[in-house]
């Protein structure tokens, strides 16, 4: 497995509004004391006709339950979207606040690029004139070199094949700078396929109805953008454009097929390159993309980048400079004026959108680390960061403890997996260091030359990155997003500060509570790092399988209980949950949750003023896990979860506080209730 990205996010439809973190401003809150005559926080907010044995979910989410009702034509709510709109708030007062920054901040440079997005539409600058540059270099292609020189000068920074898993570029060809598989100290060179309008060979060669009428709208939209440009011919010229897709497209390689970790073991040196496609000027190409000095690039995708250098060496160039026109029409068409700005819109979406929105959305997508930056200082205070750290060295610590206890691995993938667990990066809320834009020109008035100016930047970062260290701090999504990400092969977590909120993190909360919520996740994520989604990645990141036949035997022996527990759930009399698809994440929703209790035990325990005092502690740590996986869905949405997720619903995750004792004795559940099981039918696999 490539990647993992994850955003992380009931059974009653129970009036959306938001519930807000409690008080409205996130202040670090009190540890776990209560206020004289307070309702204890444990209990606020339940269903005191729940008994938690029973229905643990329904009890600790009673309150939220009853007032939360599925937004229109949503299938499913929950605590993953509480984040998002939380999020998405908290990105409209960014750019509000915009209106205040000062020349030469980055807020400034933010909000530069904003306005003249904005404004762009409404430019009265004839597109050919504001494209005036990049034709006249469109037009010297009269060789097979300069095609070559051009092919390398505009090659396409928007592939990653090891994180994200994107295998195609916008342009024919395109760079990735990213960490190898085999140990390497330095950053490696990926070259990929691409130039696809429509992205992937699928929409080209399928023959149902719905691939031809995508065919014959993308058609029209390259003839449109021809003919508003100014171009004779339009009809003809897009359609030779279309063939020329139509040919990159029988040579690419499905996404499916090129998710295949097998591919970055694929280094070509120059004479490979010469030797697989000698009629390409390779050493052009090269030079013009600034890997002249790079001696190795891994090719993903070989069958594509031998094909495409063949259609560049025998296609007419008048079909190449069109299909370089019309791609560059496209590439600038948000920013266009002239009508291309509208059609763009139309076969892209958006047409609905005010250019405010437009613009902010864009300007977040272009800029995500300027705008994460700026989301933090006003969103993420750095004590949260400083505590969630901790949180993460504190379950680490005791999930290790339960990896050197159990005994169902053997002995040699014990040892890679503690290493494991000694050697990763958690990235909490934000990164380590934050992007230096100072580099980066950008104009109120100017839309076409910031994104110019954005292209070139982008890609002499890239280049710049080729042969230095792998760094293990670097950072995946933009802070804004309420999302996670975990990249397996790094051993790498990046949890977002936009998903750092109510109810996954909420610093008012008992601090056991916050164990409990964020604690878990924490804990849930670490698992990742040594169950079978890292077992193919030791501890220095090199693929490399490291779990054994016996321990792979082992693994299937010691969760088939787990298996079974979450196969007896029963939504629907003719609906159950599939306890062998959502196993894995089971395995790890339970592994987290006790290593987080044990951690949270480890820090807090200390501090409790007796039992009672404990146990009220104990109450919180769970009823923050269970409020963590809040949420409602319609039985559609359900249905569709059941059929498809390889989570559980989240009721049922809930439910997994079943198999820890603490839970029994915290909230006095007896043989009886619904949930209970008896101590031998308790499942332990970390």
């Amino acid at each position: 497995m490539a990647r993992v990205a994850r955003n992380l996010g009931g059974l009653l439809v129970a009036s959306l509004w938001l519930i807000s973190a409690q008080g409205g401003g996130l202040q670090e809150g009190p540890s776990s004391s209560i206020r004289p005559g307070a309702q204890p926080w444990h209990e606020a907010g339940t269903d005191p006709a729940v008994a938690p044995g029973d229905d643990f979910f329904a009890y600790a989410n009673g309150a939220w339950l009853q007032s939360t009702k599925l937004p229109a034509g949503r299938e499913r709510w929950n605590a993953r979207d509480e984040t998002a709109a939380k999020a998405q708030v908290n990105l409209d007062d960014v750019f509000q606040s915009l209106k205040q920054t000062p020349p030469g901040s980055l807020g400034r440079k933010v909000a530069d690029f904003r306005s003249a997005y904005e404004a762009a539409g409404r430019a009265k600058m004839a597109t050919r004139k504001a494209l005036a540059a990049e034709f006249r270099s469109i037009d010297r292609i009269r060789s097979i070199r300069a095609l070559a020189q051009h092919l390398g000068a505009t090659i396409g920074t928007d592939v990653d094949p090891l994180g994200w898993g994107v295998f195609s570029s916008v342009q024919p060809f395109g760079l990735s700078v990213e960490p190898g598989l085999h140990g390497e100290p330095t950053q490696v060179p990926y070259l990929l396929q691409g130039g696809l309008g429509l992205g992937d060979p699928a929409p080209y060669l399928a023959t149902d109805a719905a691939a031809e009428a995508r065919r014959a709208e993308y058609r029209a939209y390259l003839r449109d953008l021809l003919h508003l440009a100014g171009f004779p011919e339009a009809e003809h010229r897009a359609q030779a454009v279309f063939d020329l897709e139509l040919a990159l497209s029988r040579c690419h390689v499905s996404a499916a097929a090129s998710d295949d970790l097998k591919r970055a073991s694929q280094a070509w040196t120059r004479a490979t390159f010469q030797r697989q496609a000698p009629a390409f000027p390779w050493e052009v190409f090269l030079q013009a993309a600034g890997l002249g000095s790079t001696p190795r690039l891994v090719v993903w995708q070989p069958e594509a980048i031998q094909g495409t250098a063949k259609l560049a060496a025998t296609l007419p160039l008048d079909t190449w400079r069109d299909y370089w026109r019309v791609h560059l029409l496209d590439r600038y068409g948000a920013v266009l004026p002239g009508g291309i700005q509208a059609r763009h819109r139309t076969f892209h979406g958006g047409a609905k959108v005010s250019e405010q929105a437009q613009a902010e959305a864009a300007t977040a997508q272009l800029l995500p680390e300027a705008v994460a930056q700026l989301y933090v200082e006003r969103h993420f205070r750095p004590e949260w960061k400083v505590w969630l750290q901790r949180v993460v060295v504190d379950v680490d610590a005791a999930l290790l403890q339960r990896v050197r206890n159990q005994s169902w691995m053997t002995a040699p993938a014990k040892a890679v997996a503690e290493a494991k667990l000694q050697h990763f990066y958690f990235g909490m809320a934000y990164p380590e260091r934050w992007t230096d834009h100072r580099p980066l020109r950008v104009r109120p008035d100017d839309a076409v030359g910031n994104l110019r100016s954005l292209e070139t930047w982008r890609l002499q970062r890239l280049r710049a990155r080729i042969g230095q260290p792998v760094d293990a701090q670097a950072w995946w999504m933009p802070a804004y997003q309420a999302g996670a990400v975990l990249i397996p092969f790094l051993n790498v977590d990046n949890f977002a500060a936009g998903l750092l909120q109510p109810p996954k993190f909420d610093p008012t909360w008992p601090e056991a509570a916050r164990y409990g919520a964020i604690g878990a996740i924490v804990g849930h994520e670490i698992i990742h790092y040594i169950d079978p989604i890292g077992a193919d990645f030791d501890h220095e990141q090199r693929l490399r399988p490291w779990w054994s036949a016996e321990d792979k035997a082992a693994w299937e022996r010691v969760t088939e209980p787990l298996v079974r527990q979450f196969s007896s759930y029963r939504p629907f009399p003719d609906g159950v949950v599939d306890g062998q698809r959502t196993k894995g994440e089971d395995v790890a929703d339970l592994g987290g949750l006790a290593a987080a209790f044990e951690a949270y035990r480890a820090r807090l325990g200390p501090t409790a003023k007796g039992p009672e005092d404990l146990r009220r502690m104990d109450r919180e740590f769970f009823v923050g896990y269970a409020r963590a996986w809040r949420s409602v869905y319609s039985e559609a949405g359900l249905r569709k979860q059941l059929a498809t997720d390889t989570h559980a619903p989240d009721r049922y995750r809930v439910a997994t506080v079943r198999n820890l004792d603490a839970w029994y004795e915290a909230f006095d559940v007896k043989p009886g209730h619904r949930l209970y099981l008896e101590p031998g039918a308790r499942i332990r696999i970390w």
